[in-house]
């Protein structure tokens, strides 16, 4: 019935199935390299967008402000709030495992 009305061809849907497990299969496959050769990370990856995702929902936890920890009237307008929203929900369910309940590593 949807793909009568907009006219989608079968195979479009086959290769999207196709890339979807390529993309999970990468990434898990990742994962478990990290694990085995770079153990301290706990299936996380540092990076430095953190300041502007990961510190707001904490520091909104803390003070009630919505900022990174930099100085001045852009500490406010770094990022879009919306995977700090995923993460402060995540860390006010799981607390300091907030990131490992975002995504589950081996």
């Amino acid at each position: 019935m949807f793909l009568n009305r907009f006219k989608i061809p079968k195979y479009v849907f086959f290769i999207a199935l196709i890339g979807t497990f390529l993309c999970v299969f990468t990434n898990e496959l990742n994962d478990n390299y990290r694990a085995i050769y770079l153990p301290n990370q706990f299936g996380m990856v540092q990076t430095a967008d953190e300041t502007s995702y990961i510190v707001p929902p904490k520091n909104f936890i803390n003070t009630s402000e919505w900022k990174d920890n930099s100085n001045g009237l852009t500490s406010y307008f770094i990022r879009p709030p919306g995977y700090g929203m995923i993460y402060l929900a995540c860390y006010s369910i799981l607390g300091s495992n907030a990131l490992l309940g975002m995504k589950q590593s081996k």
